[in-house]
């Protein structure tokens, strides 16, 4: 299995997503994902990202986002905006794990949109996670599914 590290003293540029040399954003550790990865994100606090369907793992090897062990990632949402912290988009077979959520329109989102690719939602698993709403928009989930015409 691979393992893709984060950290705010990363590099995009110059890191490995290894242990002693980690990317410094989730987005762009996203890119190096595959079926059976898991993204393992230290100490921070962190900017809002975007999960799609390339990222999807399998149901033999899912993909797995989480805190490192002993540690707590916070995922920072934007202030007085309407917006979403974590996207997922047309992805399945995905584990989100121990990750603490601030903030944004929608902490939590996950959409099934066929206009991009016919993926449903499936096997997603949200555990161990604080999520917690800005003002009174919605912290938790908000799930939609575009259907065919």
């Amino acid at each position: 299995m691979k393992e893709i590290h984060v950290s705010i003293n990363g590099n995009d540029v110059t890191g490995l997503g290894s242990l002693d040399n980690p990317f410094r954003n989730i987005q762009y550790a996203l890119n190096y994902v595959e079926p059976g990865s898991t993204v393992i994100i230290h100490n921070g606090v962190y900017e809002p990202f975007v999960i799609n369907k390339e990222a999807s793992g399998t149901k033999e090897n899912k993909v797995i986002i989480k805190s490192a062990d002993n540690e707590q990632a916070t995922i920072q949402g934007i202030h007085g905006e309407f917006s979403i912290t974590v996207h997922m988009v047309n992805v399945e077979n995905i584990t989100i794990d121990g990750l603490e959520i601030i903030g944004g329109g929608l902490g939590i989102y996950c959409i099934s949109d066929n206009s991009i690719g016919n993926k449903t939602l499936e096997n997603i698993t949200i555990t161990n996670c604080i999520v917690h709403a800005y003002e009174d928009k919605e912290g938790i989930i908000k799930v939609r599914a575009t259907l065919l015409n």
